[in-house]
Protein backbone atom coordinates (compact mmCIF):
# COMPACT_ATOMS: atom_id res chain seq x y z
CA UNK A 1 0.00 0.00 0.00
CA UNK A 2 1.19 3.40 -0.87
CA UNK A 3 0.67 6.50 1.35
CA UNK A 4 -1.22 9.38 0.15
CA UNK A 5 2.32 11.40 0.11
CA UNK A 6 3.20 9.31 -2.77
CA UNK A 7 0.06 9.15 -4.70
CA UNK A 8 -0.67 11.83 -7.17
CA UNK A 9 -4.56 12.68 -8.16
CA UNK A 10 -5.80 11.62 -11.89
CA UNK A 11 -6.65 14.93 -12.65
CA UNK A 12 -2.99 15.84 -12.90
CA UNK A 13 -2.77 14.21 -15.89
CA UNK A 14 -5.60 16.48 -18.26
CA UNK A 15 -3.15 18.77 -19.34
CA UNK A 16 -0.33 16.10 -20.29
CA UNK A 17 -3.41 13.85 -21.75
CA UNK A 18 -4.38 17.11 -24.07
CA UNK A 19 -0.30 17.40 -24.77
CA UNK A 20 -0.19 14.02 -25.96
CA UNK A 21 -3.28 14.26 -28.05
CA UNK A 22 -2.66 17.45 -29.59
CA UNK A 23 1.09 15.99 -30.83
CA UNK A 24 -0.81 12.75 -31.60
CA UNK A 25 1.96 10.70 -29.42
CA UNK A 26 1.36 6.98 -28.68
CA UNK A 27 -1.16 6.30 -26.01
CA UNK A 28 0.38 2.49 -25.56
CA UNK A 29 3.94 3.67 -25.80
CA UNK A 30 3.04 6.28 -22.57
CA UNK A 31 0.84 3.81 -20.74
CA UNK A 32 3.20 0.70 -22.36
CA UNK A 33 3.14 -1.64 -18.27
CA UNK A 34 1.30 1.24 -16.60
CA UNK A 35 -2.13 0.78 -14.28
CA UNK A 36 -3.89 3.04 -16.19
CA UNK A 37 -5.44 4.09 -19.49
CA UNK A 38 -5.83 7.77 -20.70
CA UNK A 39 -9.84 6.62 -20.38
CA UNK A 40 -9.01 5.94 -16.84
CA UNK A 41 -7.30 8.81 -16.09
CA UNK A 42 -10.22 10.85 -17.59
CA UNK A 43 -12.99 9.54 -15.18
CA UNK A 44 -11.25 11.91 -12.16
CA UNK A 45 -11.24 9.29 -9.47
CA UNK A 46 -8.87 8.25 -7.63
CA UNK A 47 -4.71 8.30 -7.68
CA UNK A 48 -1.59 6.94 -9.39
CA UNK A 49 1.47 6.11 -7.64
CA UNK A 50 4.13 8.89 -8.01
CA UNK A 51 6.80 6.26 -9.39
CA UNK A 52 3.69 5.69 -12.71
CA UNK A 53 3.22 9.41 -12.56
CA UNK A 54 7.07 9.98 -12.97
CA UNK A 55 7.44 7.57 -15.84
CA UNK A 56 4.76 8.93 -17.77
CA UNK A 57 6.26 12.36 -17.99
CA UNK A 58 9.34 10.73 -18.81
CA UNK A 59 8.16 9.16 -21.38
CA UNK A 60 6.16 12.59 -22.79
CA UNK A 61 9.29 14.76 -22.56
CA UNK A 62 11.22 11.68 -24.98
CA UNK A 63 8.07 11.99 -27.34
CA UNK A 64 8.07 15.63 -27.36
CA UNK A 65 11.77 16.06 -28.21
CA UNK A 66 13.56 16.23 -25.17
CA UNK A 67 13.86 19.20 -22.18
CA UNK A 68 13.24 22.58 -24.28
CA UNK A 69 10.14 20.74 -25.48
CA UNK A 70 8.80 20.14 -22.65
CA UNK A 71 9.09 23.41 -20.93
CA UNK A 72 6.41 24.47 -23.41
CA UNK A 73 3.71 22.45 -22.33
CA UNK A 74 1.91 25.21 -20.56
CA UNK A 75 1.37 26.94 -23.30
CA UNK A 76 -1.89 23.89 -23.38
CA UNK A 77 -3.55 26.01 -20.52
CA UNK A 78 -5.03 28.29 -23.22
CA UNK A 79 -6.56 25.51 -25.24
CA UNK A 80 -7.78 23.46 -21.92
CA UNK A 81 -11.58 23.14 -21.99
CA UNK A 82 -11.39 22.91 -17.77
CA UNK A 83 -9.35 25.94 -17.06
CA UNK A 84 -11.05 27.76 -20.35
CA UNK A 85 -13.53 30.01 -17.76
CA UNK A 86 -10.70 31.17 -15.54
CA UNK A 87 -9.57 33.64 -19.08
CA UNK A 88 -12.78 35.00 -18.70
CA UNK A 89 -13.42 35.99 -14.90
CA UNK A 90 -10.55 35.25 -13.00
CA UNK A 91 -7.92 38.56 -13.49
CA UNK A 92 -11.08 40.22 -11.75
CA UNK A 93 -10.32 38.71 -8.68
CA UNK A 94 -6.43 37.90 -8.44
CA UNK A 95 -3.33 38.72 -9.11
CA UNK A 96 -0.44 36.78 -10.34
CA UNK A 97 1.61 36.87 -7.23
CA UNK A 98 -1.87 35.65 -5.36
CA UNK A 99 -2.13 32.71 -8.67
CA UNK A 100 0.99 31.27 -7.04
CA UNK A 101 0.38 31.49 -3.82
CA UNK A 102 -2.93 29.82 -4.46
CA UNK A 103 -1.17 26.85 -6.47
CA UNK A 104 1.57 26.25 -3.89
CA UNK A 105 -0.49 26.67 -1.03
CA UNK A 106 -3.88 24.75 -1.75
CA UNK A 107 -4.12 23.80 -5.48
CA UNK A 108 -0.69 21.83 -5.88
CA UNK A 109 -0.66 19.44 -2.96
CA UNK A 110 -3.90 18.75 -3.15
CA UNK A 111 -3.22 17.51 -6.80
CA UNK A 112 0.18 16.18 -6.13
CA UNK A 113 0.69 15.31 -2.62
CA UNK A 114 3.42 13.79 -3.06
CA UNK A 115 5.51 16.73 -4.16
CA UNK A 116 6.43 19.01 -1.10
CA UNK A 117 7.25 22.83 -1.65
CA UNK A 118 9.37 25.08 0.74
CA UNK A 119 11.73 27.54 1.05
CA UNK A 120 8.93 30.58 -0.38
CA UNK A 121 10.16 33.70 -0.09
CA UNK A 122 9.55 37.01 -2.20
CA UNK A 123 12.72 38.30 -3.81
CA UNK A 124 11.16 41.54 -4.71
CA UNK A 125 7.59 42.63 -5.61
CA UNK A 126 7.49 40.76 -8.94
CA UNK A 127 9.99 38.03 -7.96
CA UNK A 128 9.52 34.73 -6.00
CA UNK A 129 11.54 31.70 -5.32
CA UNK A 130 10.60 28.20 -3.50
CA UNK A 131 11.83 25.01 -3.77
CA UNK A 132 9.78 21.62 -4.73
CA UNK A 133 10.98 18.40 -3.37
CA UNK A 134 9.98 14.54 -4.87
CA UNK A 135 10.29 11.49 -2.69
CA UNK A 136 13.63 10.40 -1.75
CA UNK A 137 13.20 6.91 -2.05
CA UNK A 138 10.67 6.60 -5.20
CA UNK A 139 11.83 7.33 -9.06
CA UNK A 140 13.86 10.50 -9.53
CA UNK A 141 12.12 12.37 -12.72
CA UNK A 142 13.49 15.48 -13.89
CA UNK A 143 10.69 16.07 -16.47
CA UNK A 144 8.35 15.90 -13.81
CA UNK A 145 9.90 19.77 -12.58
CA UNK A 146 10.61 20.57 -15.97
CA UNK A 147 6.49 20.19 -16.64
CA UNK A 148 5.56 22.08 -13.25
CA UNK A 149 8.16 24.97 -14.42
CA UNK A 150 5.79 25.17 -17.97
CA UNK A 151 3.21 25.54 -15.79
CA UNK A 152 4.07 28.29 -13.78
CA UNK A 153 5.48 29.80 -16.65
CA UNK A 154 2.34 29.87 -18.41
CA UNK A 155 0.13 30.08 -15.67
CA UNK A 156 -0.67 34.52 -15.97
CA UNK A 157 -2.30 33.03 -19.13
CA UNK A 158 -4.95 32.43 -17.00
CA UNK A 159 -5.44 36.04 -16.16
CA UNK A 160 -5.04 37.42 -19.72
CA UNK A 161 -1.50 38.47 -18.88
CA UNK A 162 2.34 37.72 -20.42
CA UNK A 163 4.05 34.63 -19.44
CA UNK A 164 6.06 35.10 -16.32
CA UNK A 165 9.87 33.66 -16.96
CA UNK A 166 10.66 31.00 -14.81
CA UNK A 167 14.53 30.22 -14.01
CA UNK A 168 15.43 26.46 -12.53
CA UNK A 169 18.05 24.32 -11.16
CA UNK A 170 17.40 20.80 -10.59
CA UNK A 171 18.99 18.51 -8.33
CA UNK A 172 18.15 14.87 -7.19
CA UNK A 173 15.11 14.94 -6.41
CA UNK A 174 15.32 18.70 -5.89
CA UNK A 175 14.70 21.64 -7.83
CA UNK A 176 14.66 25.73 -6.97
CA UNK A 177 12.26 27.49 -9.30
CA UNK A 178 12.97 31.47 -9.38
CA UNK A 179 9.66 33.45 -11.09
CA UNK A 180 10.13 36.80 -12.39
CA UNK A 181 6.27 37.92 -12.72
CA UNK A 182 4.62 39.92 -15.49
CA UNK A 183 3.10 43.26 -14.00
CA UNK A 184 -0.72 42.81 -12.94
CA UNK A 185 -3.94 44.21 -14.87
CA UNK A 186 -4.66 47.67 -13.17
CA UNK A 187 -8.00 48.04 -11.10
CA UNK A 188 -9.38 50.03 -14.03
CA UNK A 189 -8.61 47.05 -16.37
CA UNK A 190 -10.20 44.59 -14.58
CA UNK A 191 -13.41 46.94 -14.15
CA UNK A 192 -13.33 47.38 -18.00
CA UNK A 193 -13.00 43.62 -18.20
CA UNK A 194 -15.80 43.15 -15.88
CA UNK A 195 -18.12 45.38 -17.98
CA UNK A 196 -17.45 44.01 -21.09
CA UNK A 197 -17.88 40.46 -19.41
CA UNK A 198 -21.28 41.64 -18.10
CA UNK A 199 -22.10 43.14 -21.88
CA UNK A 200 -21.08 40.20 -23.89
CA UNK A 201 -23.12 37.79 -21.09
CA UNK A 202 -25.82 37.98 -23.29
CA UNK A 203 -23.85 36.87 -26.55
CA UNK A 204 -21.95 34.25 -24.22
CA UNK A 205 -25.28 32.46 -23.74
CA UNK A 206 -25.89 32.77 -27.00
CA UNK A 207 -22.75 31.53 -28.03
CA UNK A 208 -23.52 28.31 -25.08
CA UNK A 209 -26.76 27.79 -26.71
CA UNK A 210 -26.02 27.44 -30.20
CA UNK A 211 -22.99 24.86 -28.71
CA UNK A 212 -25.45 22.99 -26.76
CA UNK A 213 -27.54 22.74 -30.06
CA UNK A 214 -24.67 21.30 -32.09
CA UNK A 215 -23.60 19.43 -29.20
CA UNK A 216 -26.74 17.72 -29.75
CA UNK A 217 -26.73 17.16 -32.82
CA UNK A 218 -23.45 15.75 -33.03
CA UNK A 219 -24.72 13.23 -30.09
CA UNK A 220 -27.29 12.47 -32.96
CA UNK A 221 -24.96 11.92 -35.53
CA UNK A 222 -22.48 10.00 -33.16
CA UNK A 223 -25.68 7.59 -32.53
CA UNK A 224 -26.54 6.66 -35.96
CA UNK A 225 -23.04 6.45 -36.76
CA UNK A 226 -22.78 3.97 -34.34
CA UNK A 227 -25.92 2.26 -35.31
CA UNK A 228 -24.44 2.22 -39.32
CA UNK A 229 -21.43 0.87 -37.49
CA UNK A 230 -23.03 -1.88 -36.00
CA UNK A 231 -25.12 -3.25 -39.01
CA UNK A 232 -22.01 -2.56 -40.96
CA UNK A 233 -20.11 -5.42 -38.50
CA UNK A 234 -23.19 -8.02 -38.19
CA UNK A 235 -23.89 -7.92 -42.14
CA UNK A 236 -19.92 -8.01 -42.86
CA UNK A 237 -19.58 -11.61 -45.00
CA UNK A 238 -16.18 -11.67 -43.12
CA UNK A 239 -15.71 -13.13 -39.69
CA UNK A 240 -14.81 -10.50 -37.07
CA UNK A 241 -13.25 -11.23 -33.16
CA UNK A 242 -12.04 -9.14 -30.70
CA UNK A 243 -9.96 -10.25 -28.22
CA UNK A 244 -7.49 -10.08 -25.36
CA UNK A 245 -4.78 -12.31 -23.84
CA UNK A 246 -7.21 -13.65 -22.11
CA UNK A 247 -10.68 -13.70 -23.71
CA UNK A 248 -12.54 -13.45 -26.58
CA UNK A 249 -14.81 -9.92 -26.12
CA UNK A 250 -16.76 -9.87 -29.42
CA UNK A 251 -17.85 -11.94 -32.41
CA UNK A 252 -20.18 -10.84 -34.76
CA UNK A 253 -22.61 -13.59 -36.88
CA UNK A 254 -20.30 -14.26 -39.77
CA UNK A 255 -17.73 -15.34 -37.19
CA UNK A 256 -20.38 -17.87 -35.54
CA UNK A 257 -21.37 -18.93 -38.88
CA UNK A 258 -17.59 -19.98 -39.93
CA UNK A 259 -16.80 -21.61 -36.50
CA UNK A 260 -20.30 -23.39 -36.66
CA UNK A 261 -20.73 -21.92 -32.80
CA UNK A 262 -24.76 -21.31 -33.22
CA UNK A 263 -24.65 -18.34 -30.88
CA UNK A 264 -21.96 -15.72 -30.14
CA UNK A 265 -22.45 -16.44 -26.27
CA UNK A 266 -20.32 -19.83 -26.95
CA UNK A 267 -17.43 -17.85 -28.12
CA UNK A 268 -17.18 -14.82 -25.83
CA UNK A 269 -15.22 -15.27 -22.63
CA UNK A 270 -13.36 -18.35 -23.94
CA UNK A 271 -9.28 -18.26 -24.51
CA UNK A 272 -8.31 -17.45 -28.11
CA UNK A 273 -7.01 -21.17 -28.39
CA UNK A 274 -10.31 -22.57 -27.84
CA UNK A 275 -10.77 -21.63 -31.51
CA UNK A 276 -7.41 -20.88 -33.25
CA UNK A 277 -4.78 -23.41 -33.67
CA UNK A 278 -2.08 -21.34 -33.76
CA UNK A 279 -2.72 -18.32 -31.63
CA UNK A 280 0.49 -16.55 -31.74
CA UNK A 281 0.10 -15.85 -35.21
CA UNK A 282 -3.25 -14.64 -34.61
CA UNK A 283 -2.09 -12.04 -32.00
CA UNK A 284 -0.29 -9.48 -31.34
CA UNK A 285 0.90 -9.49 -27.61
CA UNK A 286 4.28 -10.30 -28.03
CA UNK A 287 5.23 -7.78 -30.99
CA UNK A 288 6.50 -4.38 -30.66
CA UNK A 289 4.47 -1.97 -29.97
CA UNK A 290 5.56 -0.68 -33.01
CA UNK A 291 4.04 -3.48 -35.18
CA UNK A 292 0.21 -2.18 -35.53
CA UNK A 293 -0.86 -5.15 -38.18
CA UNK A 294 -0.41 -8.65 -38.96
CA UNK A 295 -2.09 -10.14 -41.93
CA UNK A 296 -1.63 -14.38 -42.68
CA UNK A 297 -2.58 -16.05 -45.56
CA UNK A 298 -3.89 -18.95 -43.90
CA UNK A 299 -4.52 -20.06 -40.75
CA UNK A 300 -6.39 -23.10 -39.04
CA UNK A 301 -9.50 -22.69 -36.74
CA UNK A 302 -11.35 -24.56 -34.80
CA UNK A 303 -15.09 -25.39 -35.25
CA UNK A 304 -17.32 -26.45 -32.70
CA UNK A 305 -17.22 -29.98 -33.39
CA UNK A 306 -13.83 -30.00 -34.05
CA UNK A 307 -12.72 -30.02 -37.36
CA UNK A 308 -10.26 -27.34 -38.73
CA UNK A 309 -11.21 -24.79 -41.08
CA UNK A 310 -9.21 -22.35 -42.57
CA UNK A 311 -9.40 -18.27 -42.38
CA UNK A 312 -7.09 -15.56 -44.09
CA UNK A 313 -6.69 -13.04 -41.34
CA UNK A 314 -6.01 -9.15 -40.69
CA UNK A 315 -5.11 -8.27 -37.29
CA UNK A 316 -4.63 -4.64 -35.54
CA UNK A 317 -4.58 -3.29 -32.31
CA UNK A 318 -7.60 -1.50 -30.76
CA UNK A 319 -9.55 -0.47 -27.62
CA UNK A 320 -12.98 -1.97 -26.95
CA UNK A 321 -15.37 -1.07 -23.36
CA UNK A 322 -11.96 0.08 -22.38
CA UNK A 323 -9.44 -2.76 -22.39
CA UNK A 324 -6.60 -3.01 -24.91
CA UNK A 325 -7.52 -5.93 -27.43
CA UNK A 326 -6.45 -7.14 -30.82
CA UNK A 327 -9.25 -7.68 -33.88
CA UNK A 328 -9.19 -9.82 -36.46
CA UNK A 329 -11.13 -9.59 -39.58
CA UNK A 330 -10.92 -13.61 -40.88
CA UNK A 331 -12.10 -14.68 -44.57
CA UNK A 332 -13.33 -18.08 -44.94
CA UNK A 333 -10.71 -19.69 -47.59
CA UNK A 334 -11.02 -23.58 -46.32
CA UNK A 335 -12.39 -24.47 -49.94
CA UNK A 336 -9.50 -22.62 -51.34
CA UNK A 337 -7.39 -24.69 -49.29
CA UNK A 338 -8.69 -27.95 -50.54
CA UNK A 339 -8.13 -26.41 -54.26
CA UNK A 340 -4.59 -25.66 -53.38
CA UNK A 341 -3.91 -29.49 -52.22
CA UNK A 342 -5.73 -30.75 -55.08
CA UNK A 343 -3.27 -28.43 -57.14
CA UNK A 344 -0.33 -29.79 -55.46
CA UNK A 345 -0.92 -32.98 -56.24
CA UNK A 346 -1.60 -32.18 -59.53
CA UNK A 347 1.53 -30.39 -59.76
CA UNK A 348 3.83 -33.26 -58.35
CA UNK A 349 2.07 -35.89 -60.68
CA UNK A 350 3.24 -33.44 -63.67
CA UNK A 351 6.24 -33.17 -62.29
CA UNK A 352 6.34 -36.61 -61.96
CA UNK A 353 5.07 -37.09 -66.05
CA UNK A 354 8.38 -34.69 -67.10
CA UNK A 355 10.72 -36.80 -64.79
CA UNK A 356 9.30 -40.06 -66.31
CA UNK A 357 11.32 -40.02 -69.17
CA UNK A 358 14.85 -39.06 -67.42
CA UNK A 359 14.03 -40.90 -64.80
CA UNK A 360 13.88 -44.16 -67.46
CA UNK A 361 16.68 -43.10 -68.94
CA UNK A 362 18.70 -43.57 -65.60
CA UNK A 363 17.20 -46.78 -64.85
CA UNK A 364 17.87 -48.15 -68.41
CA UNK A 365 21.83 -47.33 -67.74
CA UNK A 366 22.14 -49.26 -64.93
CA UNK A 367 19.73 -52.03 -66.21
CA UNK A 368 21.90 -52.75 -69.50
CA UNK A 369 25.52 -53.07 -67.94
CA UNK A 370 23.52 -55.42 -65.02
CA UNK A 371 22.12 -57.46 -68.03
CA UNK A 372 25.90 -57.63 -70.01
CA UNK A 373 27.74 -58.94 -66.75
CA UNK A 374 25.21 -61.02 -65.87
CA UNK A 375 25.09 -62.85 -69.39
CA UNK A 376 29.02 -62.29 -68.72
CA UNK A 377 29.22 -64.44 -65.97
CA UNK A 378 26.46 -66.85 -67.01
CA UNK A 379 29.06 -68.11 -70.07
CA UNK A 380 32.14 -67.67 -67.97
CA UNK A 381 30.23 -70.16 -65.56
CA UNK A 382 29.42 -72.59 -68.35
CA UNK A 383 32.83 -72.30 -69.86
CA UNK A 384 34.11 -73.07 -66.75
CA UNK A 385 31.68 -76.08 -66.65
CA UNK A 386 32.66 -77.38 -69.73
CA UNK A 387 36.31 -77.59 -69.18
CA UNK A 388 35.68 -78.90 -65.79
CA UNK A 389 33.68 -81.57 -67.62
CA UNK A 390 35.75 -81.83 -70.71
CA UNK A 391 39.14 -83.99 -69.41
CA UNK A 392 41.11 -83.75 -72.48
CA UNK A 393 41.59 -80.25 -72.07
CA UNK A 394 44.71 -79.72 -69.53
CA UNK A 395 43.96 -78.26 -66.75
CA UNK A 396 44.91 -74.27 -65.71
CA UNK A 397 47.70 -72.90 -63.85
CA UNK A 398 46.64 -71.32 -60.63
CA UNK A 399 46.94 -67.89 -61.83
CA UNK A 400 44.74 -68.25 -65.04
CA UNK A 401 41.76 -69.54 -62.84
CA UNK A 402 42.87 -66.99 -60.32
CA UNK A 403 42.47 -64.03 -63.16
CA UNK A 404 39.12 -65.67 -64.51
CA UNK A 405 37.38 -65.47 -61.02
CA UNK A 406 38.81 -62.09 -60.32
CA UNK A 407 36.93 -60.96 -63.51
CA UNK A 408 34.16 -62.83 -62.54
CA UNK A 409 34.05 -61.04 -59.00
CA UNK A 410 34.45 -57.54 -60.36
CA UNK A 411 31.38 -58.34 -63.21
CA UNK A 412 29.40 -59.20 -59.79
CA UNK A 413 30.35 -56.27 -57.82
CA UNK A 414 29.24 -54.13 -60.95
CA UNK A 415 26.23 -55.76 -60.91
CA UNK A 416 25.38 -55.50 -57.08
CA UNK A 417 25.92 -51.83 -57.76
CA UNK A 418 23.32 -51.63 -60.60
CA UNK A 419 21.33 -53.03 -58.48
CA UNK A 420 21.40 -50.42 -55.35
CA UNK A 421 21.58 -47.60 -58.06
CA UNK A 422 17.95 -48.80 -59.11
CA UNK A 423 17.36 -48.96 -55.80
CA UNK A 424 17.90 -46.01 -54.77
CA UNK A 425 15.96 -44.42 -57.59
CA UNK A 426 13.40 -46.54 -56.74
CA UNK A 427 13.59 -45.17 -52.84
CA UNK A 428 13.43 -41.81 -54.44
CA UNK A 429 10.86 -41.94 -56.60
CA UNK A 430 8.75 -43.42 -54.03
CA UNK A 431 9.40 -40.75 -51.89
CA UNK A 432 8.40 -37.65 -53.70
CA UNK A 433 5.17 -39.58 -55.17
CA UNK A 434 3.45 -40.62 -52.01
CA UNK A 435 0.73 -38.49 -50.42
CA UNK A 436 1.42 -35.48 -49.22
CA UNK A 437 0.05 -35.69 -45.64
CA UNK A 438 -0.24 -32.12 -43.57
CA UNK A 439 1.70 -34.29 -40.88
CA UNK A 440 4.59 -32.21 -39.87
CA UNK A 441 7.63 -34.28 -38.36
CA UNK A 442 11.47 -33.20 -37.75
CA UNK A 443 13.34 -33.35 -41.13
CA UNK A 444 16.71 -33.41 -42.36
CA UNK A 445 17.35 -30.77 -44.90
CA UNK A 446 20.43 -32.99 -46.08
CA UNK A 447 18.43 -35.38 -47.10
CA UNK A 448 16.13 -33.69 -48.66
CA UNK A 449 18.27 -32.00 -51.31
CA UNK A 450 20.15 -35.21 -51.76
CA UNK A 451 17.04 -36.83 -53.12
CA UNK A 452 16.01 -34.02 -54.57
CA UNK A 453 19.14 -34.36 -56.81
CA UNK A 454 19.52 -38.01 -57.60
CA UNK A 455 16.17 -37.37 -58.80
CA UNK A 456 16.68 -34.14 -61.08
CA UNK A 457 20.28 -35.64 -61.77
CA UNK A 458 18.86 -36.39 -65.34
CA UNK A 459 17.58 -32.68 -66.18
CA UNK A 460 20.80 -31.35 -65.04
CA UNK A 461 24.01 -33.23 -65.84
CA UNK A 462 24.02 -32.14 -69.59
CA UNK A 463 23.38 -28.75 -68.91
CA UNK A 464 25.62 -27.71 -65.41
CA UNK A 465 27.63 -29.01 -62.65
CA UNK A 466 26.11 -29.77 -59.76
CA UNK A 467 27.72 -27.81 -56.61
CA UNK A 468 26.84 -28.99 -52.94
CA UNK A 469 27.89 -26.40 -49.95
CA UNK A 470 25.81 -28.73 -46.85
CA UNK A 471 26.71 -27.58 -43.86
CA UNK A 472 25.31 -29.32 -40.61
CA UNK A 473 21.77 -28.07 -40.00
CA UNK A 474 19.10 -28.79 -36.89
CA UNK A 475 16.62 -30.50 -38.03
CA UNK A 476 13.21 -28.48 -38.80
CA UNK A 477 9.56 -29.08 -38.61
CA UNK A 478 8.28 -30.04 -42.22
CA UNK A 479 6.53 -32.14 -44.29
CA UNK A 480 9.43 -34.43 -46.32
CA UNK A 481 7.37 -34.68 -49.55
CA UNK A 482 6.24 -31.68 -49.71
CA UNK A 483 9.83 -29.94 -49.20
CA UNK A 484 11.21 -32.47 -51.47
CA UNK A 485 8.88 -30.88 -53.85
CA UNK A 486 9.62 -27.99 -53.18
CA UNK A 487 13.76 -28.27 -53.68
CA UNK A 488 13.22 -30.36 -56.26
CA UNK A 489 10.41 -27.93 -58.50
CA UNK A 490 13.80 -25.05 -58.00
CA UNK A 491 15.99 -27.49 -59.37
CA UNK A 492 14.26 -28.22 -62.51
CA UNK A 493 13.65 -24.47 -63.06
CA UNK A 494 16.84 -23.41 -62.43
CA UNK A 495 18.05 -26.58 -64.77
CA UNK A 496 15.44 -25.59 -67.48
CA UNK A 497 17.06 -21.75 -67.14
CA UNK A 498 20.18 -23.16 -68.66
CA UNK A 499 20.69 -24.51 -72.78
CA UNK A 500 22.11 -27.98 -72.78
CA UNK A 501 26.06 -28.60 -73.78
CA UNK A 502 27.73 -26.20 -71.35
CA UNK A 503 27.72 -28.52 -68.73
CA UNK A 504 32.07 -27.12 -67.37
CA UNK A 505 30.84 -23.38 -68.15
CA UNK A 506 27.20 -23.50 -65.95
CA UNK A 507 26.90 -24.75 -62.39
CA UNK A 508 23.94 -25.14 -60.34
CA UNK A 509 25.08 -24.58 -56.38
CA UNK A 510 23.11 -25.67 -53.94
CA UNK A 511 24.34 -24.21 -50.17
CA UNK A 512 22.40 -24.56 -46.96
CA UNK A 513 22.94 -22.41 -43.35
CA UNK A 514 21.39 -21.46 -40.78
CA UNK A 515 21.40 -18.29 -37.85
CA UNK A 516 20.27 -18.41 -34.26
CA UNK A 517 16.29 -18.89 -35.30
CA UNK A 518 16.30 -19.87 -38.83
CA UNK A 519 17.51 -22.16 -41.73
CA UNK A 520 18.11 -21.42 -45.20
CA UNK A 521 18.34 -22.94 -48.14
CA UNK A 522 20.21 -21.40 -51.53
CA UNK A 523 20.12 -22.48 -54.89
CA UNK A 524 22.28 -20.22 -57.36
CA UNK A 525 22.50 -21.07 -61.00
CA UNK A 526 24.17 -19.23 -63.71
CA UNK A 527 21.19 -19.71 -66.15
CA UNK A 528 19.30 -16.70 -68.27
CA UNK A 529 17.80 -15.09 -65.64
CA UNK A 530 14.37 -13.83 -65.37
CA UNK A 531 14.03 -10.00 -66.65
CA UNK A 532 12.64 -7.63 -64.17
CA UNK A 533 9.42 -7.17 -65.79
CA UNK A 534 8.31 -11.15 -65.43
CA UNK A 535 9.94 -11.10 -61.84
CA UNK A 536 7.27 -9.45 -59.98
CA UNK A 537 4.59 -12.38 -61.41
CA UNK A 538 6.67 -15.21 -61.32
CA UNK A 539 4.21 -16.63 -57.71
CA UNK A 540 1.33 -15.62 -59.74
CA UNK A 541 -0.94 -18.85 -60.14
CA UNK A 542 -0.65 -20.49 -64.06
CA UNK A 543 2.37 -17.67 -64.80
CA UNK A 544 5.65 -19.62 -66.87
CA UNK A 545 8.12 -18.36 -69.03
CA UNK A 546 8.46 -22.02 -70.13
CA UNK A 547 7.26 -23.53 -73.46
CA UNK A 548 4.59 -25.70 -73.72
CA UNK A 549 4.83 -28.93 -72.09
CA UNK A 550 7.61 -27.89 -70.24
CA UNK A 551 5.68 -26.07 -67.19
CA UNK A 552 1.84 -25.55 -65.45
CA UNK A 553 3.21 -21.95 -63.83
CA UNK A 554 2.04 -23.50 -60.45
CA UNK A 555 5.17 -24.64 -59.18
CA UNK A 556 6.57 -21.66 -57.52
CA UNK A 557 2.72 -20.36 -56.28
CA UNK A 558 2.63 -23.96 -54.40
CA UNK A 559 6.12 -23.70 -53.31
CA UNK A 560 5.92 -20.01 -51.11
CA UNK A 561 2.29 -20.97 -50.02
CA UNK A 562 3.61 -24.39 -48.82
CA UNK A 563 6.70 -22.69 -47.64
CA UNK A 564 4.58 -19.58 -45.52
CA UNK A 565 1.98 -22.91 -44.01
CA UNK A 566 6.19 -23.22 -42.33
CA UNK A 567 6.25 -19.51 -41.32
CA UNK A 568 8.94 -20.00 -43.29
CA UNK A 569 10.05 -17.24 -46.40
CA UNK A 570 10.76 -17.93 -50.26
CA UNK A 571 12.39 -15.09 -52.49
CA UNK A 572 14.06 -14.92 -56.18
CA UNK A 573 16.51 -12.39 -57.35
CA UNK A 574 17.14 -12.62 -61.14
CA UNK A 575 18.30 -10.46 -63.65
CA UNK A 576 18.54 -11.08 -67.49
CA UNK A 577 21.92 -13.07 -68.10
CA UNK A 578 22.52 -12.73 -64.04
CA UNK A 579 21.48 -15.82 -63.36
CA UNK A 580 18.70 -16.66 -60.32
CA UNK A 581 19.01 -17.13 -56.88
CA UNK A 582 16.10 -18.77 -54.71
CA UNK A 583 16.38 -18.77 -50.73
CA UNK A 584 14.10 -20.70 -48.30
CA UNK A 585 14.30 -19.27 -44.69
CA UNK A 586 12.00 -22.58 -42.41
CA UNK A 587 12.03 -21.36 -38.72
CA UNK A 588 14.30 -23.58 -36.40
CA UNK A 589 11.95 -25.08 -33.64
CA UNK A 590 12.05 -23.90 -30.10
CA UNK A 591 13.95 -25.70 -26.97
CA UNK A 592 10.80 -26.62 -25.89
CA UNK A 593 9.07 -28.16 -29.62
Amino acid sequence: MHSLHELINKRSFDVLIQVAEQHGLSEEYLTKDLSFTHADLLQHQGYVTWDEFAIYCQRLEDLLGGPEASLEIGQVFLTTPVYGPLLQFGGLFTSSKWLYHIALRWFGPMMNPAIKNSDFKEINAQTIQFTLSSPAHLTDSPAVFRIIASLFRYAPTLLGIQPSVVSLQIYPHQAIYTLQMPPSLTLPARLKRALHSVWSGQSILNELTEQHQTLLQNFETLQQSERNFRMLINNSPDGIIIFTPQKILFANPAMVQFLDAQKPENLIGKPIEHICQKPRSLALWEDPLTVQTRHSDSLPFFKRNGDIVWAETNTFRAHFNGEKACVSITRDITERQRVLARAVEMDRMISMGILAAGIGHEIRNPLSYLQANLSYIQNAIQGLHAQIQNASIPEKSRNEWQIELAEIEAATTSSLDGTQRLIEISQDVHSFSRDSESTLELVFIKDVITAAINIARHEIRHRATIITELSTIPAVHANATQLSQIVLNLLINAAQSIPMGNVDENQITIRTFHDEHHAFIEIHDTGCGIPADLLEHIFDPFFTTKPPGEGTGLGLAISKNLIEKLNGTLTITSGCNEGTRALISLPLPLPSD
